[in-house]
């Protein structure tokens, strides 16, 4: 009897002990995982195009059998759009910014079932046409902009107008756009009156006032100021009609309505005046302040030939007494700076298309004449409509066209042949310039109108 309650105790004892020892691997076996809160240290940046990528830094990305997501939050509309990710590693995260995500100013965090990270603030800007709103009910009036392919910032001149009773005063100034988790910010960079301003690429630039230059070589975060007019020169200044060709980094050429030169070999640090050509000096009739010839140079370029061009228009009098009469004037050079032959100065003008004209080739001048696109083969001698109720024409090649057509941005890309809806506008809208870069469009306007497209 003995033995049998002994044999009973023994199987209960090592039943328990092998339920018990069951249920300690069991709850060895699947413990509750624990998720530690993701924490982001960096990003390697807060304004992101559309397709490119956004490399997070930090802490715990990573928690055995849960799913790490990447939520985008919009800053205005709230929508949070969710991402699922798999980390290059627990320290790092890399995502390739798409189009479903919201544009504009978003909240990034990292979020792992309940455990949310720290936030960051980042902008999307997607490919195609955008409308960059910080001038938007502004009466600023952008003339000229810049844009380059290995940076997002934007280089304008901009002219404001400000009433003040019975006169309004106009005012000319050089801005940059810098990129930013806000967008597009406004960076004043000099206060003096900007005539005109050129850039080489990204880093190298200058602009000029009625008698001084201001070169960079980064980009306007600095700039070497340079009186070019001497006060005891007696050459002719003008405040408006300035103008800056680049041959090269270090190269570039100032010089004025009047045709008035300096050139600077050194990027802006010492100018030697280039005496004005023969064929573009103000000539005055005897004894007299009355002009018989005075050339006015709107625009130097080279063309397809590789030749140089200057082009504009000529006052003449026959007599002290004849009427005034407008006379186109078309120079060529080989080098741009001297030995200019004159093309042509005794044809009849249309100042509206000699003041609007672009060109590639010499021999293929497009311009606006009263809203209409019109063409010279001939040196200006003579101009064709091509197509009518056209306010603007900018040429990217000889084949690429962009034009503002009844509050609408059109583009060719066969010469003119055939047209494609680019861009609505807004009514009205004026356009005073369209740019380019390798990759990038840039529309500027009155009342604070920029468009952008990256392509």
């Amino acid at each position: 009897m003995k033995r049998i309650y002994l044999l009973i105790v023994c199987t209960i004892i090592c039943t328990n002990y092998s339920c018990s020892k069951d249920e300690a691997e069991t709850t060895t076996e699947n413990p509750e995982p624990v998720i530690l809160v993701p924490q982001i240290t960096t990003i390697n940046k807060d304004f992101f195009l559309e397709g490119e990528e956004l490399i997070i830094n930090g802490t715990n990305f990573i928690s055995e059998n849960q799913q790490t997501k990447l939520s985008f939050k919009n800053s205005v509309n709230n929508q949070e759009v969710l991402k699922d990710i798999t980390p290059i590693s627990n320290t790092e995260i890399r995502f390739t910014v798409t189009n479903d995500i919201s544009i504009e100013r978003n909240s990034v965090k990292i979020k792992i079932q309940n455990k949310e990270s720290n936030l960051k603030d980042v902008f999307i800007l997607p490919k195609g046409w955008y409308k960059i709103n910080t001038y938007d009910n502004s009466t600023a009036n952008i003339l000229k902009s810049f844009v380059f392919t290995d940076t997002e910032e934007v280089f304008m001149n901009v002219k404001y107008s400000t009433n003040n009773g019975n006169s309004t005063s106009n005012y000319q100034s050089l801005k940059k756009l810098k990129t930013s988790y806000i967008g597009f910010e406004n960076l004043d960079i000099n206060g003096t009156y900007t005539s005109s301003f050129n850039m080489f690429n990204k880093s190298i630039g200058a602009f000029c006032s009625a008698f001084n230059t201001f070169s960079t070589s980064d980009g306007f975060n600095s700039v070497v100021q340079n009186n070019i007019f001497l006060p005891a020169s007696g050459l002719m200044s003008a405040i408006d009609e300035n103008y800056i060709y680049y041959f090269d980094e270090d190269t570039f050429l100032f010089y004025n309505i009047w045709d008035v030169q300096f050139l600077t070999e050194d990027s802006g640090n010492t100018f030697t005046n280039i005496p004005t050509p023969a064929v573009t000096s103000q000539e005055y009739f005897p004894n007299t302040n009355t002009i018989k010839s005075g050339p006015r140079v709107i625009y130097m370029q080279k063309s397809s030939n590789n030749k140089f061009y200057k082009i504009g228009y000529r006052l003449a009098k026959a007599t002290t007494n004849s009427p005034l009469e407008y006379k186109n004037l078309i120079l060529e050079s080989d080098t741009g700076l001297d030995n200019w032959n004159l093309i042509d100065n005794t044809s009849e003008a249309n100042i509206e298309a000699i003041t609007k004209s672009k060109f590639i080739s010499i021999n293929n001048i497009y311009s606006i004449s009263s809203e209409n696109l019109v063409l010279s083969t001939d040196y200006m001698h003579s101009w064709v409509t091509i197509k009518p109720n056209v306010k603007y024409i900018a040429l990217k090649n000889q084949d690429t066209w962009y034009i503002h057509e009844n509050d609408a941005i059109y583009k060719t890309i066969d010469g003119g042949q055939n047209w494609t809806l680019e861009l609505n506008l807004t009514p009205n809208a004026v356009i005073n310039d369209i740019s380019f870069s390798n990759n990038k469009i840039i529309i500027s306007g009155q009342n604070g109108l920029l468009y952008i497209k990256h392509e």
